[in-house]
C-alpha cells in the first residue's frame, strides 16, 4: 500500500473518531468517559472534540449564509415583480403593493443586519452567578447577542 493511501486511511480514521467523540459528547458522556470507551487519552479526546465542534460551527455558518443568500434572491425577485406592478400603474398608486414593497425591504434589512440592534436586558436574581444551573446559564446564553446580565449589588455587611 502506498504512502498516499496510508495517510488517507489515517485521515478517514481520525474523522470517524471525531464523529464518534462528538456523538458520545452530545449524548452526555464526559471527556474522560469517552477516552475510556474509545481507548484514547483524554487529551486527544479533548482535542478531537474541539476540532469537531469548530468544524460543525463552520459548516453551520456556511449553511446559514447559503440560506440567507437564497432568501435574499427570493426577496429580490419578489420585489422586482411587485415594483413592476406598482410602477406600471403610474396614474393610480396601489397602496397594498407599496406596503408589500415596504415589507419586502424590511425583511431584506433584517436578513442583512441593517437594522439597529435591539437592546435586551436580563436580570439575574441570584446572589452569585455560579449558583445558576446549567439550564439557566444556557437559557441566558442562547437569548441572543447584546445581552447585559445585571446581578444585584453586593450588600455591605456590618461588622460587630
Amino acid at each position: 500500500m502506498g504512502q498516499g493511501k496510508k495517510s488517507s486511511a489515517k485521515a478517514i480514521g481520525i474523522q470517524q473518531r471525531r464523529r464518534q467523540v462528538l456523538e458520545l459528547r452530545r449524548n452526555g458522556a464526559s471527556i474522560r468517559a469517552i477516552a475510556e470507551t474509545l481507548g484514547y487519552s483524554h487529551q486527544l479526546i479533548h482535542k478531537d472534540l474541539k476540532v469537531a465542534l469548530q468544524a460543525a460551527i463552520q459548516q453551520n455558518t456556511q449553511s446559514a449564509e447559503q440560506n440567507r443568500q437564497l432568501e435574499l434572491e427570493r426577496l429580490d425577485a419578489l420585489y422586482l415583480r411587485v415594483s413592476k406592478e406598482v410602477f406600471n400603474h403610474v396614474k393610480t398608486l396601489d397602496i397594498q403593493a407599496v406596503n408589500t414593497l415596504l415589507k419586502i425591504s424590511e425583511q431584506r434589512a433584517k436578513l442583512l443586519g441593517l437594522n439597529a440592534p435591539e437592546a435586551q436586558s436580563i436580570r439575574v436574581e441570584h446572589k452569585n452567578v455560579e449558583q445558576l444551573s446549567d439550564d439557566e446559564l444556557q437559557r441566558i446564553a442562547s437569548a441572543g447577542s447584546g445581552i447585559r446580565v445585571v446581578t444585584p449589588p453586593r450588600r455591605k455587611t456590618q461588622s460587630s
